[in-house]
């Protein structure tokens, strides 16, 4: 970026509803502070925020995405595109019958317990011992996927999955390179035990969320001066005991130790999250599409208020006087 200000970018997992919500947050920050996240150093996305990733690195904006999750006009956005958007295939519920259908670890993930305990994590547990899914993710976002095919974006973006025979985290467009956009993209949105595994060169791959929902970590030795982190799937001021924020609350404990790391490195980060209301409005069924316009509203006034919080003010204080020498 121009006048040295490199930003990272995180997109986190989020179903069809963090789609919305990303589209709802950048545009916001696009509005807000005028700083155009297609001109981040690095974009990192992981399951729906790698689709968003990968439409920010082909040239459309929060905006136009906002656009067309409310069927409002987008005439920079390519009808092809605007059309897989809006005519989604419907997803079927989550089964607990395909999650209930267990398979013994593989040999290498068993080895990797044995050899460090300590690493051990319930949710990569349960990741491997689930059946693969039986849906074709293809059916379902095959549309998107060919509108983003084509050769990797000159501009870094890190495409987060797992790899499934030893659950390792691959970041794609960095630790290795798919011959398509599209493939990456599928493969961390693969979730298991619902979507069938993405095959790329070979390899099983699944979503990149069973890692963690955001991967923000990845920065931490990135050539960047701040971080921007959109985390869908956390929230603030999460109930304690309520059942259906235990996701929420696990992808919050996994994000604020992550913004611990870059902040560990010396990298100013924003976290931007639902807060409780929003929450609310998104709801717990994150493939659920029937009230995307209102998340989106309540994403884009929510944003807006975290972006004037004080926690957040030295860093989009940076964007906006950036802007305004920029416009000088």
């Amino acid at each position: 970026m121009t006048n040295g200000v490199k930003v990272g970018l995180v997109l986190g997992g989020g179903g069809v509803v963090g789609l919305a919500y990303h589209a709802a947050a950048l545009a916001a920050i696009e509005n807000d502070l005028g700083w155009d996240p297609r001109t981040a150093e690095v974009i990192v996305g992981t399951s729906a925020g790698s689709m968003v990733g990968a439409f920010l690195r082909r040239g459309l904006t929060g905006t136009d995405l906002a656009a067309v999750t409310v069927d409002a006009p987008a005439p920079d956005v390519p009808q092809a595109l605007i059309d897989a958007l809006r005519d989604r295939v419907p997803l079927p519920p989550i089964s607990l019958q395909t999650m209930l259908r267990p398979r013994p670890p593989s040999l290498s993930v068993l080895r990797s317990w044995m050899r460090r305990p300590w690493r051990f994590d319930p949710v990569l547990a349960g990741t491997a011992i689930l059946a693969d899914g039986q849906i074709s993710l293809n059916e379902h976002i095959g549309q998107h996927m060919q509108t983003l095919d084509g050769e990797w974006p000159s501009q870094d973006l890190w495409v987060c999955a797992v790899r499934q025979r030893d659950l390792r985290r691959v970041v794609f467009g960095r630790d290795m390179m798919p011959t398509g956009l599209g493939e990456a993209v599928a493969a961390s949105c693969s979730i298991p035990g619902y979507f069938s595994p993405t095959v790329i060169d070979g390899e099983s791959f699944l979503d990149g969320g069973v890692r963690s929902p955001t991967n923000a970590d990845v920065l931490r030795r990135a050539n960047i001066d701040a971080a921007v982190v959109i985390s869908p799937m956390s929230g603030q001021d999460l109930p304690r005991f309520h059942p259906a924020a235990s996701i929420r609350r696990h992808a919050k404990a996994r994000v604020v130790h992550e913004v611990r790391v870059l902040r560990d490195h010396d990298i100013p980060t924003v976290l931007i999250e639902p807060g409780v209301d929003t929450a609310a409005v998104l709801g717990d069924d994150l493939l659920r599409d029937d009230h995307l316009p209102d998340v989106v509203t309540a994403a884009l006034l929510d944003t807006g208020d975290q972006l004037r919080s004080t926690d957040a003010r030295p860093l989009t204080a940076s964007l906006s006087s950036r802007r305004r020498r920029s416009a000088v």
